[in-house]
């Protein structure tokens, strides 16, 4: 019902910690310092300290068997050698963020804007820049460039252990041997990049990452995974393979571009040989992504050895072939079953008379078709630019990296003639983001059921949610968490420790709070349902056309929503009343209650930006609830309001429910030495709000809070969960409880008038008991305790001077007996005491 806004990352960034507490190594200068200057701390000072767990340099010790934290200014370390990592350790540079805006593709703040912190060998130097062979260390790195690496093997990493990179950049680096920009060396060094660009990137072979096949003898095991990442410009003419498989390895390439690379021989080598063996076990996915403008005799070369998987993805418009069969084309064509899997790619299917460039050799038996159509898209009528566009590349193609820190990629196209659109042409095999981070869509309950696109990005479709199984929640919680949410913001905002750049980010949540409390407050009406149809519904992104470029503008809801669209008094409408069936068809003879006579409301709130759904025949002891079976239906349609003007038509199936009412825990004092009943009135603090109090819209006239017997009038509404040790109670009202049935235990339930009769004058102890409160549809409350506290465990005990002989009966003063047990302590005390000493 309520927006839930706290966002972890920006509480992470912005709770003040102490020297204590924080044991991030901060990286203070930019030179390449070892040990010689105590005042700062170099970043080769920070891996020592935290792989010996001892202060060097200016910087403070690592935490023994702690994975280490290293932070780093934004800006340009200049190496004079290779960092060699020998304990597990997080290497993050700076921010990379704009603090001023939400993230419009993840939706997470802050927004990604461009790296701006690099690491790089001194003018004159080559070296590997990391290098964890000796250690086999885990090894994550975010928010850096690494430039210039040049060593045999891995020009910027060479890995004995896990490499992790998120928002990593490795550019310009090389290998004589292999790995231009990552070399992987023996079983324990695996692969997990997400977030990021390889470029300008060479070696011999494996340009981007290469790998040992063989360790003593063994097959060497490698994980490797690329997600949302681009391999962009890399290789040369003399450059065997850009990635170079090889070992046992498992690999999955998902929302990634491979593009613009160039090979003597194949950008992707999938092969066995007796130089570089493959495993029989090893598995290479393809999920999503877009291999496009590559140089090379093949981009996929593969084999029957492994197993291969391609779904979703454009591998097509490439010079020399785009897939290609080790053993030719005439093999692959023949094969009736193999390792290799296809399904919902865009191709170029061979031709049985000419070879065309860039096709895609693939197995016969993926070539047949399935059913009543083919499950790929073939581009061989195509062009490039009528299928796909260039996205995040300025106007030479040099800048690969746009001010929104987002890598190079290429969009589908809207059908332009009769081209072919890669747009809503995938399966439920896709990746769940494409390349920018953007949800994609594919669903086929909804009223507009779209899949996902082919290819790595994917176009934002403007789409209306259909929410299912909705129902109305307690009206009391969500004001509860506006006020915490607004609490909370605010004990930060006031913060002096809070980073200033994060000062109006904290000011905007305290002030949206505040506007969806007062609105939410405003919008109450009884038994209501609160349908917050954007959070699942799908942005419109908007095209700019720049020659063969495009540039696109996700078209926000959010606090933007009434710039970009909007939903009018009539695109909301009563379906009326029905079962389960009506959400798959959208058939209206699906519906047993029709609009007109469902005393149904469906109405758009554009302050909470919700829609709200509630029910109007409420009256007397009887409150509306929707029957069990059955559903309420509301329709709404989203419009654009800049053109092109574009909309989408969604549902809402809900649930009148009651709320169980809400019982609140109450003190009562029994005087010490009285026997006295005490009236309790326990309900008078418990209420019924969670359905609505008689403040909201549409409440009941003369609905009560608790049950009553419509027909005797008793009011036999509470249930004991335990009863009273040391008193008893009475009740004006006791019979069985009215939601018994045969199927479960008979209880009985009290009510009316109520009170506790302390069963000795003597008891000088406290008591309690628990109950649970039925509201008028018999729902229990959640346990409510009652304590009866007595003056004698008080300031005000009346008990008389224990320790006066006359036994008097005035008020004491604060000594009293002793007591066995009191006695037991001292005599405790002073052995213990004596021990001591």
């Amino acid at each position: 019902m309520y927006r839930k806004s706290l966002l972890a990352l920006v509480v992470l960034a912005a709770l003040p910690v102490t020297a204590a507490t924080d044991r991030t190594i901060y990286v203070s200068t930019f030179e390449d310092e070892d040990g010689e200057n105590a005042s700062a701390c170099s970043l080769r000072e920070a891996i020592y300290a935290a792989t010996t767990n001892r202060a060097y340099g200016g910087c403070i010790a690592g935490q023994l068997d702690l994975t280490e934290k290293i932070k780093l200014k934004a800006g340009i370390y200049q190496l004079k050698r290779s960092l060699v990592i020998g304990s597990n350790m997080t290497i993050t540079g700076g921010d990379a963020a704009n603090f001023d805006k939400v993230d419009p593709f993840t939706n997470v703040y802050p927004a990604r804007s461009r790296l701006e912190t690099t690491i790089q060998p001194a003018d004159g130097l080559a070296f590997t820049l990391f290098d964890s062979t000796t250690s086999r260390s885990v090894l994550s790195l975010n928010n850096v460039i690494l430039k210039n690496g040049k060593s045999n093997r891995g020009g910027a990493i060479r890995a004995g252990g896990t490499v992790n990179l998120s928002r990593v950049r490795i550019s310009n680096s090389s290998a004589t041997d292999v790995g231009g920009a990552i070399y992987l060396e023996g079983s324990s060094a695996n692969l997990s990049v997400t977030d990021s660009l390889f470029d300008q990137n060479t070696a011999s072979r494996g340009a981007v990452i290469g790998m040992s096949c063989l360790d003593n003898v063994a097959w060497t095991q490698h994980s490797i995974s690329l997600e949302r990442t681009s391999v962009y410009g890399n290789g040369s003419n003399t450059t065997q393979s850009i990635i170079d498989y090889c070992g046992t390895v498992i690999s999955t390439i998902s929302s990634s571009t491979i593009a613009n690379n160039q090979a003597r021989n194949n950008i992707i080598k999938y092969v066995h040989s007796n130089n570089y063996p493959l495993h029989p076990s090893s598995d290479l996915n393809l999920v999503s992504s877009t291999l496009v403008k590559n140089t090379g005799i093949a981009t996929l070369l593969y084999d029957n050895v492994g197993f291969l998987n391609i779904n979703n993805s454009v591998i097509a418009y490439n010079s020399g072939k785009s897939c290609s069969y080790a053993l030719g084309a005439a093999e692959a064509a023949k094969l009736e079953k193999s390792q290799i899997e296809s399904s919902y790619n865009a191709l170029t299917k061979p031709s049985a008379t000419n070879v065309n460039v860039g096709e895609c050799e693939l197995p016969g038996h993926l070539y047949k078709v399935t059913g009543d159509k083919d499950t790929f898209v073939n581009l061989m009528s195509n062009t490039f630019s009528q299928v796909l566009a260039p996205l995040y590349l300025d106007d030479n193609n040099q800048v690969l990296e746009s001010a929104e820190g987002l890598f190079p990629a290429y969009l589908p196209r809207r059908n332009i003639g009769t081209g072919e659109t890669l747009i809503d042409k995938g399966s439920s095999g896709c990746s769940l983001t494409d390349q920018r981070g953007l949800t994609r869509s594919n669903t086929s309950t909804d009223t507009d059921a779209t899949t996902c696109d082919i290819g790595a990005v994917e176009v934002g479709k403007l789409r209306a949610a259909d929410l299912l199984s909705m129902s109305n929640a307690s009206l009391v919680a969500p004001i509860e968490q506006y006020e915490d949410n607004i609490k909370f913001y605010e004990n930060i905002y006031n913060d002096k420790s809070l980073d200033s750049k994060l000062v109006n980010r904290y000011k905007e949540l305290i002030d949206t709070e505040k506007k969806a409390l007062a609105a939410f407050k405003a919008s109450r009406a009884y038994r209501q349902v609160y349908a917050s149809v954007l959070d699942t519904s799908v942005e419109e992104e908007k095209y700019t056309i720049k020659s063969d470029k495009i540039a696109t503008e996700l078209q926000k809801f959010g606090n933007d929503f009434s710039k970009n669209y909007k939903i009018d008094k009539v695109d909301v409408e009563v379906i009326g009343r029905g079962s389960d069936q009506f959400i798959q068809t959208k058939d209206i003879r699906d519906i047993n209650v029709k609009a007109a006579d469902s005393n149904l409301i469906c109405t758009w709130d554009k302050d909470l930006r919700q829609i709200l759904i509630r029910r109007t025949d409420n009256s007397g002891i009887l409150a509306a609830t929707t029957p069990a079976g059955e559903y309420e239906y509301c329709k709404y349609t989203i419009k654009t309001i800049n053109p092109p003007i574009v909309s989408s038509t969604g549902y809402v199936q809900a649930r009148i429910v009651n709320i169980a009412p809400i019982a609140k825990d109450d003190q009562y004092v029994v005087k010490y030495g009285s026997v006295t009943p005490v009236t309790l009135d326990v309900l008078a603090n418990d209420n019924d709000d969670g359905d609505g109090g008689s403040d909201v819209a549409d409440y009941p006239a003369g609905y009560p809070k608790f049950y009553q017997n419509a027909g005797s009038g008793s009011y036999a509404n509470i249930k004991l969960v335990t009863k009273p040790t040391l008193g008893t109670l009475k009740f004006e009202y006791e019979q069985p409880c009215p939601d018994n049935s045969n199927t479960r235990p008979e209880e009985t339930c009290y009510g009316g008038k109520m009170t506790y009769t302390p069963k000795s004058s003597f008891s000088t102890f406290n008591d309690s008991f628990i109950y649970k409160v039925l509201d008028q549809d018999r729902a229990e409350s959640n346990e409510a305790t009652v304590k009866i506290i007595n003056t004698a465990t008080t300031t005000d005990d009346t008990r008389g001077d224990s320790g006066s002989s006359s036994g008097s009966s005035g008020s004491s003063s604060g000594g009293g007996s002793v007591g066995l047990f009191g006695l037991l302590g001292l005599f405790g005390l002073a052995f213990m005491r004596r021990k001591m000493n």
